[in-house]
């Protein structure tokens, strides 16, 4: 047990620095496939997990660390409050 809450606090400890240097960003995102949103300002490419979210040039703020390969993120919905895992975020240069 003494094992498994210092693995849980571990964990924790570790995402609380990783989330410290995170920045958040205003987006206004449409839907290009699944799990695949466009930032229609910008051209960046946000690459999500099991988001079920259909916008169209919403409002949303995206939370990156992109510190390292493995990081992650959050892409919240303004207007209805609902988040989703980011798994990437890429630039679109064919659009540029």
């Amino acid at each position: 047990m003494k094992r498994v809450f210092f693995l849980l606090t571990l964990i924790i400890i570790c995402m609380s620095g990783t989330l410290s240097w995170a920045k958040e960003y205003i987006v206004y995102v449409t839907t290009l496939d699944i799990n695949f949103y466009k930032d229609t300002n910008s051209g960046v490419i946000i690459k999500t997990s099991l988001c079920l979210e259909t916008p169209v040039r919403e409002k949303a703020i995206l939370v990156w660390s992109g510190a390292n390969y493995y990081s992650c993120g959050k892409l919240t919905f303004i207007q209805n409050g609902r988040s989703c895992q980011v798994d990437g975020v890429y630039v679109d240069y064919v659009d540029k």
